[in-house]
């Protein structure tokens, strides 16, 4: 018998493939990816426990946990992946005030209310980078 969490899930991606590529990874039903063709950006999900784990870009990682009563947050879901998917996700790196030249994700803003946010705030990060697909460069103008 299948896990309520697991169904769920499955359900998620289900429904996350009628805006979006979105798989099952073979042989592991608690795997998952999911990209839009157009921005080529890539999320993957990872159903851990009673916790569906979202990593996209360089170091942004959500974790949305099942509720007392053993629901998702399906609606609160659809909108992070939403989002992601089309450019409205912002990711910080580095320490603004550190003296250390090492740079790293350290934290991240999903859509413009900023409701889903996590880590340092870009006041506190040293560098700020929208999330995009690999290809996005090649839209950019570079003046010389």
């Amino acid at each position: 018998m299948a896990s309520p969490f697991r169904e769920q899930f499955a359900t998620l991606i289900r429904r996350s493939s009628t805006l979006a590529r979105a798989y099952m990874c073979d042989g592991d039903a608690s795997a998952a990816v999911i990209w839009d063709g157009d921005s080529e950006i890539t999320i993957r999900l990872s159903l851990r426990g009673e916790e569906i784990w979202l990593i996209a870009g360089s170091g942004t990682l959500l974790r949305f946990v099942a509720a007392s009563d053993g629901e998702f947050d399906h609606e609160g879901i659809a909108h992070v992946i939403d989002q992601i998917l089309h450019g409205a996700a912002v990711e910080f790196f580095g320490v603004a005030e550190a003296a250390e030249d090492d740079v790293f994700a350290t934290g991240f803003e999903i859509g413009q209310s900023q409701a889903f946010a996590g880590g340092l705030n870009e006041s506190q990060a040293r560098f700020r980078a929208r999330l995009a697909g690999p290809m996005a460069s090649a839209s950019l103008t570079i003046l010389d």
